[in-house]
Parts: structure tokens; sequence; C-alpha cells
């Protein structure tokens, strides 16, 4: 029975005090305040959980859950002193701003570089290929001709006369301007032959000219293959004369005798003209092709005792050959 009267007097406890804190709740405390009472009782018309299970039928804590409502005012109300504030949930920190690394070129972005070459002028002018040697540059020439020459006089002392003659040269040019050469050369021209026949007494005298060239050389007409020149020569010659036969003295006694001597006589004034082609056939090999003329200024007396000079006299000569050049600029 004494737990019977203990349950009851705690009943009527649980019905009366919650009743009386709200009573002085509504007098004392400040509008909007909750009481622990109250926060620990529920309000009226709340349904209070069992323990195992919300109506919903949602699992709860042992503890009761108070909803917090407007006061009597119609104002909000807020937590008692003793109550802990409501948390406010902090600001998720921004992450920091990092600059994208830049896009790496891929195989697609790839640009092949131009072919050409950012030269300076005289570099792009080396780096260009050049067909031969170029004219304008200063060139050294050597070269050598060879051909056929005639004589124009004749020599009416003697039955034959053979006019025909090889003649041949060495020749060295300078050329200090694209339109201008200055050389030297040596040219050996045979001036033919005369004799008197094969009857006895006879006698046969081949004629020569050694000539020491200097030379003018113009070019009306050039390319960087192809030069037309004219030239213009003055030198000094030596005469040569080269003698045999079979002499007879005026007694029948003495038989016939051979004779052979050969002499030079000079140096005479000589003056040379030409035209011809020099044409490259490789980057320093250039192809000669000559017509040219000398007038000799030669005596016609014995010569060293053998035989009396042709005289004063003309050829024409025809002539082909090869130079080579060295580029002087680039010593």
């Amino acid at each position: 029975m004494k737990w019977r009267s203990a349950w009851a007097t705690s009943l009527a406890l649980a019905l009366v005090l919650p009743a009386l804190a709200r009573a002085q709740g509504g007098s004392d405390s400040a509008p909007g305040s909750v009481d622990a009472a109250e926060v620990a009782a529920p309000p009226p018309g709340a349904e209070v959980s069992d323990g195992e299970g919300s109506a919903e039928g949602a699992p709860v804590d042992d503890e009761v859950s108070v909803q917090q409502g407007s006061g009597r005012d119609g104002s909000q109300a807020e937590p008692s002193s003793g109550s802990a504030p409501a948390a406010t949930p902090e600001p998720a920190p921004e992450a920091p701003a990092v600059d994208a690394p830049a896009a790496e070129p891929t195989a697609t972005d790839y640009t092949a570089p131009s072919m050409a070459l950012n030269l300076p002028e005289p570099a792009r002018e080396r780096a260009a290929p050049q067909a031969g040697v170029q004219y304008g540059h200063l060139l050294l020439e050597l070269g050598f001709d060879a051909g056929l020459g005639g004589r124009l006089s004749s020599n009416g002392d003697f039955l034959r006369d053979q006019q025909l003659d090889f003649v041949y040269a060495f020749n060295g040019f300078f050329e200090f301007d694209r339109a201008y050469a200055l050389g030297l050369g040596f040219e050996r021209a045979g001036l033919g032959e005369v004799s008197s026949g094969l009857d006895a007494p006879s006698v046969r005298v081949s004629y020569g000219a050694s000539t020491l060239w200097g030379a003018l050389r113009a070019f009306p007409w050039r390319t960087d293959d192809v030069g037309v020149f004219a030239q213009l020569a003055v030198g000094a010659s030596l005469q040569t004369v080269e003698a045999d036969g079979i002499t007879l003295d005026n007694s029948a006694s003495v038989p016939a005798g051979v004779f052979v001597c050969d002499a030079t006589g000079g140096p005479h004034f000589a003056l040379g003209a030409g035209a011809g082609v020099d044409a490259r056939i490789a980057p320093r090999v250039a192809f000669l092709a000559a017509l040219g003329g000398a007038a000799y200024r030669l005596s016609d007396a014995v010569v060293g005792g053998c035989a009396r000079g042709v005289g004063s006299t003309a050829a024409l000569s025809a002539r082909v050959g090869f130079a080579y050049h060295f580029d002087l600029g680039k010593l």
C-alpha cells in the first residue's frame, strides 16, 4: 500500500507542478524566454513519445522533443540563459584560386618551321646556288689556244711559197672589271716557208715570229656564262729563220755540199687585233674561240748569216683553246 500512496503522490506532483511553473513563468520571466521546467514539460496538446517510436513510426531517443513556438505576445521565443544557443553552421571555406597550367602543345598544334632562311643579304647571296663563277670579281685567267695561221705576203724569189702554218699562244689576263681585262701573252706564229725546188742547187727556208704581247680585252656583251670580246695588242717580235739546202761550186772538182742553219733577228714592232668568245663550260673553266690578225715589221736582210728574212708582213689566224679562272677576290 505504501508504494501505491507514493505513486499517487508523484502523479499529483507531476500534474500540479507544471501548472504552477507556467503560471509563475508568465508573470516573472521576460517575454520570449523559456523556463527549464517548461522545456522539460510538454506543452498542452503535445504528444509525448512513449520511448519506443514516434507517431510516424520513426525511432527517437529517450529525451522528449520539444517544439518551440511563438510566445504569447506573438514574438519568436528565444532560448533561456540556461539553454545552449542553436549552432550556426559555418560557411565552407572557399578553395584558393589556382592558376590553370598552360596547355601543352599537342601533335595537332605543331606548326612546321618555315624553310626560308632569315639571313642577311651577304649570307643569302652566299647560300644561293651559283652557276659557275660570277663575273665582276677580280679574276686571273690563264689560257692556252692553238690554230692555223696564214701569211698574207708572198716571196717571188722562190719557186714554191707555202703561206699556211701553225700558231699557238699562252695568255694570262687580269679581269679588274666586268667589261675590261688586261693581259700578257707569248705567241709563236709560223709564217710559212719557201723553197727553190728539188734540183741542185736548192734551198728551203722556214720563217716564224716569236712575239711577247701586251693586250687590252673589252667585252661589249657579257652574261654570267658567255662573253663576246674584242682585243687590241702591241708587242715585240723576234724573227726566226731556219734554212737547209744543197750548194754547188762553180768548179767541177768540188762536190755539192749540204748546209743547215738557223738564226734569230730582232726585236721588231708588232701590232695585233682580234675578236672572240669566252664561254663557261665548268665553274672555273672556259672555252675560247677567236679570230685574229697581226702585222709584223720584220727585216728582209740576211738574218744571222743564215738566210734572208721574210720582211714586213701580216698574218691571219683562227684559234681555239681553254682558260682556267682564279678568283682573286677570295684570296
